[in-house]
């Protein structure tokens, strides 16, 4: 990576994840709103991976505005690291109030909740804990290679670990490792909340499944220790509607028959995101890992 890269990388970071953040808990919510608004319809921040993940979804799904969708890209993006600082900075009545919640289910024995990398949804963790549902989020352990590489994306990701942390009051359970946690946790009070699109590092620990018109590889650990454990599943997403404004939708509780039956549920669940608004979804960067099958070629909009 040459030089001038770098520093673009390194300067993007900061303005993205660190100053634009803390320059929004200063302001009033609303400027802020405004701010973020403003700069990512503008395309002069986060310009280039923006690009990079419309030419990754355009290989899967099908773009008629790309201009549109660049934008709405950097917004969501924009808007988690706003969230964030904000909820670490003890200003978490503003963000919170915005959000229209649909179905929050109550607390059951043996309630998981099954979300996506959708949306801005770091505060979809702060929504459950005040319904008393007592989340415990996994996740991957960060890498340390990302520091040196890219120090002040890691310095926000330590700030996300520090908040999953705090917001499931230290009984967070972390990748590798995470189906022993599970197991032990199925015992335990508390609801497991786990992001079931995250591409799969074991081939012979996967399970297939249909994403609309694709075929997508996930693993297959966790949707067999739900069915296994007769666990009752919730399916939920928090992102930006029509509307711009923040929505948590939560499915009506169910139990699964099978791994299959599950994932089929799942798969379905995420088709109809992505055809309703393919930007929101975060991990364009690794769609090669996850979908074994490209789209058809598309046409441009």
């Amino acid at each position: 990576m040459k030089l001038t890269t770098q520093m673009g990388r390194q300067a993007g970071d900061f303005l993205t994840y660190i100053l634009l953040p803390l320059c929004c808990v200063v302001l009033p919510y609303a400027v802020g709103q405004a701010l973020i608004r403003n700069i990512a319809q503008r395309a002069w921040l986060l310009a280039a991976r923006s690009a990079a993940a419309l030419d990754s979804a355009r290989r899967f799904v099908q773009v008629k505005d790309e201009s549109g969708w660049k934008a709405r890209w950097r917004l969501v993006e924009l808007t988690e690291a706003r969230d964030l600082w904000f909820f670490m900075a003890g200003r978490r009545k503003a963000p919170l109030s915005a959000v229209r919640q649909q179905g929050v289910p109550p607390v059951t024995d043996r309630l998981v909740l099954i979300g996506m990398h959708w949306g801005p949804s770091v505060l979809a963790l702060q929504l459950f804990r005040d319904a008393g549902l007592a989340p415990r989020f996994v996740y991957r352990q960060i890498s340390p290679d990302i520091r040196r590489a890219t120090p002040f994306h890691y310095l926000y990701l330590r700030l996300l670990v520090r908040y999953i942390r705090r917001v499931c009051a230290g009984r967070d359970i972390t990748v590798p490792g995470a189906l022993k946690q599970l197991e032990a946790a199925a015992t335990e009070s508390g609801t497991p909340v786990i992001l079931l699109d995250a591409p799969t590092t074991r081939p012979d620990r996967s399970v297939t499944t249909r994403v609309g018109d694709l075929v997508a590889e996930f693993n297959s650990d966790g949707p067999e220790w739900l069915v296994t454990g007769k666990s009752t599943v919730v399916l939920y997403s928090l992102g930006l509607n029509t509307a711009g404004a923040s929505e948590l939708r939560c499915s009506e509780p169910a139990r699964p028959e099978s791994t299959q039956a599950l994932m089929e549920q799942f798969g379905q669940f995420m088709a109809q995101h992505l055809q309703e608004d393919s930007a929101q979804w975060r991990l364009w960067h690794a769609a090669d890992q996850l979908f074994r099958n490209r789209a058809r070629e598309l046409p441009h909009g």
